[in-house]
C-alpha cells in the first residue's frame, strides 16, 4: 500500500513538473470502484505499456488531486514525458494515433 505522503508527492510533482519527469512507464490515477479504470489499465498491459497506478482511495487524496489538477474525473493518464493524454477514450485515441 502507498503511503499518503508519497501518493500526494507524485500527484504533485507530476503536475507541477510535467516535462521534468522521468519515468519508463505511464502513470495512471484512478479509484477501486471504476470500469473505465480497469478498462484503461487492460488496454495499457494489451500493448505491453508499463504503467504505474495511483489509487485516489480516500477522500483526502482526490481532493488533493482535484486541486492541483482541476480533473474531477479517473482515470487520468499521463505518458512517461508527463503528457496529459486524459481518460479512458481519450487513451483508445492515443493508443489509435501511436500506431
Amino acid at each position: 500500500m502507498q503511503s499518503m505522503d508519497t501518493v500526494l508527492q507524485v500527484i504533485y510533482y507530476t503536475h507541477q513538473n510535467p516535462h521534468k519527469r522521468k519515468v519508463s512507464m505511464y502513470t495512471i490515477y484512478t479509484t477501486e470502484t471504476c470500469g473505465y479504470c480497469y478498462a484503461a489499465k487492460k488496454l495499457l498491459t494489451a500493448n505491453d505499456i508499463e504503467y504505474k497506478e495511483i489509487d485516489l482511495n480516500t477522500t483526502e487524496k482526490k481532493n488533493f488531486f482535484k486541486h492541483e489538477t482541476g480533473l474531477k474525473t479517473v482515470p487520468q493518464i499521463y505518458t512517461d514525458s508527463g503528457d496529459h493524454i486524459g481518460g479512458y477514450d481519450d487513451l483508445v485515441e492515443h493508443m489509435n494515433s501511436t500506431k
